[in-house]
C-alpha cells in the first residue's frame, strides 16, 4: 500500500485538488485520463482494477496510474 500511496500522491500534487488522484484507462483505441475522488478507494470493483494494474504495470513509476481497462468500463465502475 505504501508504493500505491506514493504513486498516487507524489505526482501531480500541485495540479490536482486535494482528495483526488489521476488514473488513465489504458486499453482501447484512445486512453483517457480520469481525476478520481479518494472515496472510490472503497469501491471493490475499483480496487480490483488497482490490483490488476499492480500486477500488469507495477507501481514503481511516477505520474498517473495506468489501469488495464477501457475508458467506458472505468466510467461504469465509477458510476456505481
Amino acid at each position: 500500500m505504501g508504493k500505491l500511496q506514493s504513486s498516487l500522491f507524489l505526482s501531480n500534487s500541485n495540479r490536482i485538488r486535494e482528495g483526488h488522484f489521476v488514473v488513465i484507462a489504458a486499453e482501447g483505441q484512445e486512453p483517457k485520463k480520469f481525476i478520481i475522488k479518494l472515496d472510490h478507494l472503497n469501491n471493490p470493483e475499483f480496487l480490483k482494477l488497482l490490483k490488476e494494474a499492480e500486477e500488469e504495470f507495477g507501481f514503481s513509476h511516477e505520474g498517473a496510474l495506468e489501469l488495464p481497462c477501457r475508458p467506458d468500463e472505468l466510467q461504469r465502475i465509477l458510476s456505481i
